[in-house]
């Protein structure tokens, strides 16, 4: 499905991705973690367009993605649930899911998609009137993953979508996003918390200082002496 070879990217002369590679196959979940300033979220500005890279190849399903504006992407089907959510706190439930069906091929199933929305999120359709601001962080979340539903992704991105929940919405949220997967959502996470990541995918990538430094599935990397020292904080 995804496929980035040799990215090289940055902000102006600041280098943060070097010489990146990774493949996302159809119906995979692939977690990319790493510790904070690895280069997560540059690399999924880059798949997203927000950043051009200066050397390397992105292709979707064999379409290549690296000279494409950002609407131009999310036409190709990579729908993107920032970090911190970006909600609209002013417009109600239903108006933020709206903006996420914007695109032509989503809006012709947009009843469609609502409807697969409240049954996958049932307390959205509940308070669908209710301002989105007014949300607990959890349910805010959730609406932001909602909202990208809404333009029939793909490829689903998710950056840091744990960040500032308590343990037990983390545990939901996750639950949640496997069963998504399950449905047939391709989906390329990217965690802080490597255990987390790495538990919840198929396969994965860490990403040290803007590079690849390890990478396989979930077992392997789970069971990596390196893996267990770095991020588990267990020496073997």
């Amino acid at each position: 499905m995804l496929e980035i070879e040799n990215i090289t990217a940055g902000y102006g002369p600041l280098l943060v991705l070097r010489d990146i590679s990774i493949q996302v196959n159809n119906k995979e979940i692939v977690a990319v973690v790493g510790a904070n300033c690895a280069g997560k979220s540059t690399l999924l500005k880059v798949i997203t367009g927000l950043i051009r890279p200066s050397q390397g190849n992105m292709r979707l399903n064999g379409s290549n993605l690296a000279l494409l504006e950002p609407h131009e992407i999310v036409d190709q089907g990579i729908v993107m649930v920032p970090e911190g959510r970006q909600l609209f706190p002013e417009m109600t439930v239903e108006e933020n899911l709206l903006v996420g069906s914007h695109i032509s091929r989503a809006r012709l199933q947009r009843d469609i998609n609502f409807e697969r929305v409240y049954s996958f999120f049932p307390f959205l359709k509940e308070r669908r009137k209710q301002i989105s601001g007014t949300l607990s962080g959890g349910q805010q979340q959730m609406l932001a993953i909602a909202r990208a539903l809404m333009g029939e992704p793909k490829l689903l991105l998710l950056d840091e979508i744990s960040q500032g929940l308590s343990p037990l919405l983390v545990r939901d949220l996750y639950k949640q996003l496997l069963e998504l997967n399950q449905q047939g959502i391709t989906i390329l996470l990217v965690e802080q918390s490597a255990k987390l990541g790495i538990d919840s995918s198929h396969r994965a990538y860490v990403l040290t200082q803007g590079k690849i430094t390890l990478s396989g599935n979930r077992d392997e990397l789970m069971s990596n002496p390196n893996i267990k020292t770095a991020y588990f904080g267990v020496a073997e």
